[in-house]
């Protein structure tokens, strides 16, 4: 009796599995791909209304034969309806999703919010995987370019599987693809692709992928001057500086031009760009102040970030390049911050820890779970919407809470946007630490005790990723 070993629970033994299956060679790799896929599964219930609710509008106008800007719905430039649109040619072709959504009449009271918009129309559980299931394809198809990227920087397969791990399984990555169904992954991935290729000296085929992810979402454009000034800082000469930036133009030109061209021919221009001119002039003032405060940050940063490549010089111009180029894209999500845009810059800062300077990851931690929260904090009970209505979730439990999370607390202010400047605040302390730790040296000749706690910040990382 006294030799009997105690017995384990199963969860302990998968758990104990697990971590051998991390420590043995390429399992932090499958570890990593396990729980983040199962993770993704668990959470796939829960979405978040609005955003997918408009997806639906866009394709059921694309299969009543209609383009994307004949119809009330779509308010993007193209390149997410011609994703869309392709997406639904696969279903067509290999699947059958006959309903997308339905009006959900127990549910009206949701769009009566003023703080925050909600629609009554939930989206189907098949239609809801289906969009969810491309970004997830898309979560893993940007683990596997951070590995790869990781790989050939360092020759250590390890760290190139750390630099998937911290992309696959963090939080921000899986609420946006599984929960909120955003597409600002794509973007991710066509501006880190876009910075490998130039820094592989194809610059045409750069300046297309880049073009095409900022006309997906704006953000990448902060990434462009730097990549101005790499090629500045390494060519040497000016004929070759001339040249390289022209095919880098040109690779840009190229994409607009292919992308837009069809909105340039029909008159519908504006219409690609009312996500941005619908917000602008609207809001309370002091939401318009720190817009514009927002703005000057993020340029000055960005500026910061190209003037520092332009003069690293040619030796040290590529090792310099994906620190800068990820200082420049915090500065452009610092200008216009939401729960989503930092997906942007994500992918290059799990690089960079893992290839370069482990002593990020709490930028990593701030950015990832403080995004993640304050995105559940936004959502919360409408995440319960199809649930409630294909599931067991009562109708009255989301509209009762979604009252208390509006209810005013105090001076107007509500639950939800409490939580949200919180944890907003905890997300953007990240996007700065990225700019003051890269810096810290430079800082702590200027002022000591500054660096002094910048370097016990980053201690709290392991500085050899």
């Amino acid at each position: 009796k006294g030799n009997k070993r105690p017995r384990q629970s199963p969860d302990m033994d998968a758990i104990g599995r697990m971590r051998a299956l991390a420590d043995s060679p390429g399992g932090l790799l499958a570890a990593s791909f396990i729980i983040g896929m199962l993770t993704r599964v668990a959470v796939l219930p829960f979405t978040y209304d609005y955003d997918i609710y408009h997806w639906a509008v866009v394709l059921q106008n694309i299969n009543s034969g209609n383009g994307l800007y004949e119809m009330d719905g779509y308010y993007y430039t193209p390149v997410w309806g011609y994703i869309l649109g392709f997406m639904d040619l696969v279903w067509n072709s290999f699947l059958s999703i006959d309903v997308y959504g339905t009006k959900v009449w127990e549910l009206l009271g949701v769009q009566d919010f003023d703080g925050i918009k909600h629609v009554a129309t939930v989206t189907s559980p098949e239609f809801n995987t289906a969009v969810k299931s491309m970004l997830i394809l898309v979560d893993i198809a940007v683990g596997l370019v951070i590995r790869r990227l990781v790989t050939s920087l360092t020759g250590d397969n390890r760290k190139g599987d750390l630099g998937f791990a911290l992309w696959f399984l963090c939080p921000l990555t899986i609420y946006m693809s599984s929960v909120q169904a955003t597409f600002d992954n794509i973007s991710g991935l066509l501006t880190l692709l876009s910075l490998i290729l130039v820094l592989r000296r194809h610059h045409m085929l750069g300046g297309v992928l880049l073009m095409t992810g900022i006309l997906l979402k704006l953000y990448p454009i902060f990434a462009a001057p730097v990549v101005l000034a790499l090629i500045y800082s390494r060519s040497g000469t000016i004929r070759k500086t001339a040249s390289d930036a022209s095919a880098f133009i040109a690779g840009g030109l190229i994409a607009f031009l292919a992308i837009m061209g069809p909105s340039i021919a029909d008159g519908t221009v504006s219409k690609a760009f009312t996500f941005i001119t619908d917000r602008m002039g609207s809001g309370p003032l002091i939401d318009l102040a720190f817009g514009i405060v927002g703005i000057v940050l993020g340029l000055t940063i960005m500026l910061y970030a190209t003037y520092r490549m332009a003069a690293c010089g040619k030796e040290r111009s590529d090792s310099e390049f994906l620190g800068l180029a990820m200082i420049a894209l915090s500065g452009g999500v610092v200008s216009n911050m939401g729960p989503q845009y930092p997906l942007v810059v994500l992918p290059i800062l799990c690089a960079y820890i893992a290839a370069k300077d482990g002593g990020f990851r709490i930028c990593w931690v701030l950015i990832g779970c403080g995004c993640a929260l304050e995105a559940l904090a936004l959502n919360n009970y409408s995440l319960l919407m199809s649930l409630a209505s294909y599931g067991p979730v009562q109708f009255d439990t989301i509209i009762s809470g979604l009252e208390w999370t509006e209810a005013e607390i105090v001076y107007g202010t509500s639950f939800r946007s409490i939580m949200n400047t919180v944890f907003s605040m905890v997300a953007m302390s990240g996007l700065f630490l990225i700019v003051l730790l890269y810096i810290r040296e430079d800082i702590e000749k200027r002022m000591p005790k500054v660096g002094a706690l910048l370097s016990r910040i980053r201690s709290g990382g392991d500085t050899d990723a």
